[in-house]
């Protein structure tokens, strides 16, 4: 028996997601907040985070996991990459309730991360493969391989075909 798998490729290129993202970060945590609230609790729960260690976020968007990632890695050290400025300044805003010191954000690129080899404890990437052409998760994942430490930890979130009531409203968002 034969599983036929739906593929959606990329969509937008590259060049264009952050532009695309800054356009929406104004109203993206209401997004988050209700499609993505499981997912992330479920991945920083799998993410065992221990103060101390090194922990980087790719695609950290508007910060709703990594202010969590922050407060529980207090001290430790926090980057948090992401395409799009206005996401990451509305990080920058939640962030500053926390009132700790222990994080950088900056703008960066999952094909090409701003660390040394074998330097994070933790890697963290929500929602972000969808925005990848098929031909290039190859290179996303062996750079995510660069940068983890031996016996690190990969926690990713993607996205899947729905099942519940009311998935088809994700499917038809995406589509436009």
């Amino acid at each position: 028996m034969q599983t036929s798998i739906k593929k959606l490729d990329a969509r937008v290129s590259q060049n264009e997601i952050g532009q695309v993202y800054d356009g929406i970060a104004g109203i993206y945590d209401l997004w988050g907040k209700l499609t993505e609230t499981y997912a992330r609790n479920r991945a920083l729960e799998l993410a065992e985070i221990r103060d101390g260690q090194h922990i980087l976020e790719v695609a950290v968007g508007t910060g709703l996991a990594f202010h969590e990632i922050v407060r529980r890695n207090s001290h430790g050290h926090n980057l948090g990459i992401d395409l799009s400025k206005g996401m990451l300044e509305k990080a920058e805003q939640r962030l500053r309730t926390l009132g700790q010191t222990n994080y950088s954000l900056r703008v960066g690129t999952a094909f090409d991360l701003p660390l040394e080899d074998e330097s994070v404890n933790l890697l963290v990437n929500n929602y972000m493969f969808d925005l990848i052409a098929f031909e290039d998760m190859g290179r996303v994942l062996s750079e995510f391989g660069r940068v983890l430490r031996m016996g690190g930890t990969l926690i990713l979130v993607n996205m899947t075909e729905g099942e519940r009531w009311g998935s088809q409203i994700y499917d038809w968002v995406y589509n436009l």
